[in-house]
């Protein structure tokens, strides 16, 4: 609201006027676009600068309290090939069941993020690597059964997943995706459509 004063033509104030302006539509659409700008429009999963913001977040909380968190560094396997068999539609589509079936099997248990093309990542609070390793083997088992269905017939979907939690020893949070993309690197190496957990003895200068 904003008050202000009335004069007579003799530059006398005679009497003061309140404006008051209503601000709720503009403030929900300065919401709106904020919440835009986190998302990814495809599938409508946090995009990679907000799943990094939740990550430094995290990392900040674990080192003030020791709250551990895990993370799972997830890639849909052979997904050239669908889009290449199929048509870049199909490819979306394919992301689009992944990003689906994410959001369900961590509805109030995790934040999922769509971190590049065929990539997803996961943040899991209160967990330790074995208990996400159980999460996302879940996960891996609802991707599997699912399909997209193309004019070519179904289109099986398969993942796979490395799984990390953070430690003591860790100075950011790219110390925790790095092993989080070692495991998942070992996944597919080994054949795809499994998860793994990262394994200490394996060195993170390894992915340079």
């Amino acid at each position: 609201m904003s008050i202000l004063p009335l004069r007579d033509k003799n530059g006398v104030v005679t009497h003061f006027a309140a404006i008051e302006r209503d601000v709720t539509e503009s403030k929900e659409r300065e919401l709106e676009l904020d919440e835009m700008s986190r998302h990814d429009a495809l599938s409508d999963l946090l995009n990679r600068r907000a799943f990094d913001q939740l990550l430094e977040d995290a990392f900040a909380k674990f080192q003030d309290t020791g709250e551990v968190f895990s993370v799972l560094a997830i890639d849909i396997d052979h997904f050239k090939s669908v889009n290449d068999q199929y048509g870049h539609h199909c490819g979306d589509q394919a992301i689009c069941k992944v990003a689906e079936i994410c959001k369900k099997v961590f509805n109030t248990s995790g934040s999922v993020g769509r971190t590049g093309g065929e990539e997803f990542s996961i943040l899991i609070p209160n967990k330790d690597a074995s208990g996400a390793a159980l999460m996302a083997e879940h996960l891996r088992r609802n991707i599997e059964a699912a399909s997209v269905i193309t004019e070519k017939g179904a289109i099986r979907i398969t993942t796979s997943i490395g799984v990390s939690e953070v430690v003591i020893s860790d100075t950011k949070p790219l110390d925790l995706m790095l092993r989080a993309d070692k495991a998942l690197y070992t996944a597919k190496h080994n054949g795809r459509n499994q998860v793994r957990e990262f394994e200490p003895e394996t060195s993170i200068c390894d992915l340079a």
